[in-house]
């Protein structure tokens, strides 16, 4: 009996000790810096394409839903031009995001938004017709002065 007795403290003893080890080693990894797993990483890049996604559309659906007002867009029209205007600001958070991550410099970023730019007016001016295209070109130049000015 008395054998058993001295087993019993003694795996106390271990579980004891043991604790007191796993507590001094969890304190030591809490010390160490954190390390960026890839995944920790990509979830990080997912937020940021995000944001900047949102910050984008925010930013410039105001004066595009008043220029597509202005030229007096019908409503097969304005579906057209959204689905151009969502098409561009997702080009543009990919082109940002790319230039960000190091992927592009500030030269190739501006090429790639330009010739973004350019296909998505082409592509969203082929959707109006005579009158609306001598109105976006009245709204450009109003545009342009306003911005001029400021």
């Amino acid at each position: 009996m008395r054998d058993m007795t001295f087993l019993t403290v003694s795996n106390r003893l271990a579980v004891f000790v043991l604790v007191l080890l796993m507590a001094a080693g969890a304190s030591a990894r809490a010390a160490e810096p954190s390390v960026e797993t890839p995944s920790s990483k990509l979830a990080d890049n997912i937020d940021k394409r995000v944001d900047l996604h949102r910050s984008l559309r925010e930013r410039s659906i105001g004066p595009f839903e008043q220029m597509c007002e202005f030229i007096e867009l019908s409503s097969g029209q304005r579906e057209q031009a959204m689905e151009l205007f969502e098409s561009r600001i997702e080009q543009m958070s990919q082109i940002f995001m790319a230039s960000r991550e190091g992927k592009l410099n500030q030269k190739e970023m501006q090429e790639k938004l330009k010739k973004s730019y350019i296909r998505h007016s082409k592509d969203f001016v082929n959707i109006l017709n005579s009158q609306q295209r001598d109105k976006l070109k009245l709204w450009e130049k109003e545009r342009s002065e306003k911005s001029a000015k400021s």
